[in-house]
């Protein structure tokens, strides 16, 4: 049987902060019950301490993931996807 694919998934992980449910946090848990092994990021209230949070995760996971999803929810939150995506392309 194939090995199923680690997944860092970078995202507003903030309903639990009284925010909308995301699909970073309904999609993730889909794909763990499909056997993918997940790591998400980043619940940070702040927008400075989630860019920090998602790019610590990039960075601490870079041999560990075999695939990076960039959850974008909002057109405010496309910088990070940026930096992420190209903290992405340097590791790769």
């Amino acid at each position: 049987m194939k090995r199923k694919k680690n997944l860092l998934y970078i995202g507003n992980k903030l309903a639990a902060k009284g925010n909308t449910l995301s699909t970073i946090e309904s999609l993730s848990l889909k794909l763990q019950e499909e056997g993918f092994i997940v790591k998400t990021a980043s619940s940070q209230k702040n927008m400075g301490l989630r860019m920090l949070a998602m790019i610590k995760a990039v960075f601490n996971n870079r041999k560990w993931a075999d695939v990076v999803l960039i959850d974008t929810y909002s057109t405010l939150n496309f910088q990070y996807a940026v930096a992420v995506a190209t903290l992405c392309r340097f590791y790769h």
